[in-house]
């Protein structure tokens, strides 16, 4: 009996686990929306926020710069880190994390340079548009934590309430 409320359990399980009507449709083709990889939305982001500034040929030399530095930032987080060396002491170990940082860091500060030459470009009108999306055109700084690119809730979604917990009601 035991044996099959476990059998039971683990089929329950993987019918709740699994999206509704399989992989496809009736013919086996995929349902929903593609999967976007991380640098494809961000490419997209960036096209788009570029779109929105109509850019001059002056600007768009600054903001292909800007689009170059956030790219090597990016690139750089999704690399995967190497495992870590067991022959190195802990306070070794910990150091090589630590330079990680640093070096994200300063990847992040040309692209700060290279975001404000392009906002100093910009005329009163993209300033506008840029203070709205210009912000969100930079990759968050991580240490190697792919999973991590997950956009965090905001206070209207579960969980996104002030400091993370969930919304007062």
């Amino acid at each position: 009996m035991k044996r099959t409320s476990t059998l039971f359990f683990l089929l329950l399980l993987l019918s709740a686990c699994a999206p509704f009507g399989g992989r496809g449709g009736p013919s086996g083709d995929a349902v929903g929306p593609p999967i976007i990889s991380v640098t494809d939305q961000q490419q997209a982001l960036l096209r788009e926020t570029a779109a929105e500034l109509k850019l001059t040929p002056r600007q768009l030399v600054l903001w292909e710069r800007y689009q170059q530095w956030v790219g090597a930032l990016l690139a750089d987080q999704l690399r995967s880190e190497p495992p870590p060396n067991r022959r190195l002491s802990a306070p070794q170990q910990i150091d090589s994390r630590v330079a990680t940082v640093r070096n994200r860091l300063a990847a992040i500060e040309e692209v700060q340079q290279a975001a404000t030459a392009v906002y100093e470009s910009l005329d009163a009108e993209q300033k506008k548009i840029a203070d709205q999306s210009l912000p969100a055109t930079v990759p968050p700084l991580y240490s190697g934590l792919i999973s991590c690119f997950t956009a965090p809730p905001t206070r209207d979604q579960p969980g996104g309430g002030p400091g993370g917990s969930p919304p007062r009601r």
